[in-house]
């Protein structure tokens, strides 16, 4: 047999580079994907670990696991949803029953008495069946811009926009 020079490896390697390269590239998924979940308490394979002897450990002796070890794996999504619906639910009891207690919540939440016709607002929503009663944060946060202007500059801008608007419409 005749030995290998260093010309004869160099030509070797460049002309099997990418196959050398793709090699190399598996082994490195394999290494890392084999025990990516070691550190992850909800993985199996983390709980087989931490009670194996003989740890994560390189191409070490193929550990099985036994039927104690099985640590059941739970999607995330069925516990947000019950979470959700909890919350939902632990809301929904809460919200005011009369008028003297959604103006109460009012209060306390906005720093500010309720506006004009809120006990009309108030039966009205009762007589729908409205379930979120002192739901306004929303509400709130899209007026909130206006609350730095005068009512004197919300009625200018007002009439503004009104005889813009019919201007443009006179002339169809």
């Amino acid at each position: 047999m005749r030995a290998l020079g260093s010309r004869s490896v160099t030509r070797f390697t460049a002309r099997h580079a990418g196959s050398i390269f793709i090699a190399i590239v598996i082994l490195v998924f394999i290494r890392a994907g084999f025990f990516a979940g070691h550190n992850n308490p909800d993985s199996i394979l983390y709980h087989v670990l931490k009670h194996s002897s003989n740890g994560p450990g390189w191409l070490s002796k193929p550990i099985v696991p036994s039927d104690n070890q099985r640590a059941v794996i739970r999607h995330p999504i069925p516990k947000l949803m019950e979470d959700a619906e909890v919350e939902f639910k632990k809301k929904l009891s809460s919200q005011s029953k009369t008028l003297k207690a959604a103006v109460a919540e009012y209060k306390r939440r906005y720093k500010r008495n309720p506006p004009k016709g809120f006990d009309e607002w108030f039966k009205f929503a009762h007589q729908n069946d409205v379930k979120m009663i002192d739901e306004y944060d929303g509400l709130m946060q899209d007026l909130e811009p206006f609350w730095e202007l005068p009512g004197e500059e919300i009625r200018r801008r007002s009439r503004q926009v009104c005889s813009h608007h019919w201007r443009l419409h006179a002339n169809f």
